[in-house]
């Protein structure tokens, strides 16, 4: 009969296999999930050995760093033979917002007052609209027309400097308006219809059914063997994270009052934090030993990563201890 880590590593592999991941994006997951919490910096052959449990060869870890610094999110430096990696500051802003995002146990609290941003002046151009329409559709934005966009909870800070960047800070309009009273009654129906015109949730609603589905399984395996090798459940909890990472990253993050009834999303949120869970203390010994394997060890923890989650990383870090 196969024992529990070989079956927990056939199941990752499994998972591997069926979503093949893209270097790229994989080493942007381990940075920002396992990096950026012990000072944003790591030397490239302890990013390496990271990458290794996914099948990821030296060559590719380091083609996938040189093309990211490229696109401006590493600096290096070089020390002998040794080469240093660490964020540059407007990627360093990315993650910070990121994190907010795919580590809290739930969407933020809403008032009932939504964000208007107007593009339709004739100052602005159709590129700098498109543009525009591109980076606020990433803060979660949507779009009652092509020049008008709106959210029910957005970082004004990140509009603000979104608009700023653009060079359309003075241009664009921003408006902040209120639907009135929010009650979980039927005077939120309409709501819901302008939010089904807005944004286009069907899609993202299969993907995050499709993740529970695949994810499952993963937490039976846990549960059954809770001390699984560190390898694995480093492997686990960067793989959770990762494909979680992409759906989050694509959601508006509504208001439990304007999403469909038994919304996927919440499902999906709940069982990667269990995950992530399970597999946290185990993937740290993983992480630290690796680090000093190479003789690169890193900088102890910045004490604010126990807020993910809800502060469950920090329990069990304490209850590990």
């Amino acid at each position: 009969m196969p024992r529990s880590p070989d079956i927990l590593r056939s199941s990752i592999q499994g998972l591997l296999n069926a979503r093949e991941p893209r270097v790229k994006s994989l080493v942007v997951t381990v940075f920002g999930d396992a990096i950026v919490p012990y000072g944003a910096t790591i030397w490239m052959g302890s990013l390496i050995r990271l990458l290794a449990p996914f099948g990821v060869t030296p060559r590719a870890v380091r083609t996938a760093v040189q093309r990211l610094s490229q696109e401006g999110w590493f600096c290096r430096r070089s020390q002998g033979r040794r080469t240093e990696y660490s964020l540059a500051e407007p990627a360093r802003r990315n993650f910070v917002e990121a994190d907010r995002r795919i580590y809290a146990l739930a969407p933020p609290d809403w008032d009932g007052h939504w964000c208007l941003v107007i593009l339709g002046t004739g100052s602005i151009s159709q590129q700098e609209r498109d543009s525009a329409r591109r980076a606020l559709g990433w803060h979660g934005f949507g779009e009652l027309g092509p020049s008008v966009l709106l959210h029910p909870s957005p970082d004004r800070e990140a509009v603000d400097h979104t608009l700023l960047e653009l060079g359309l800070d003075g241009r664009a309009i921003v408006l902040d308006a209120t639907s009135g009273q929010v009650e979980a009654t039927a005077s939120a129906k309409p709501l819901r219809g302008l939010v089904a015109s807005a944004w286009k949730l069907d899609r993202l609603a299969t993907a995050y059914r499709a993740y529970v589905r695949d994810f499952a399984p993963l937490e039976a395996r846990l549960d059954a063997d809770p001390a699984g090798p560190p390898e694995l459940c480093f492997a686990l909890r960067i793989l959770a994270i990762h494909e979680y990472r992409r759906l989050l990253l694509r959601d508006p993050e509504l208001p439990g009052e304007l999403l469909p009834e038994g919304w996927a999303g919440n499902e999906a949120r709940a069982l990667c934090a269990r995950l992530y869970g399970h597999a946290f203390a185990p993937s740290i010994e993983y992480l630290l030993a690796t680090a000093r394997a190479s003789g690169e060890p890193l900088p102890p923890v910045d004490p604010a990563f126990d807020w993910r989650f809800g502060g469950l990383v920090g329990a069990r870090l304490r209850k590990a201890g």
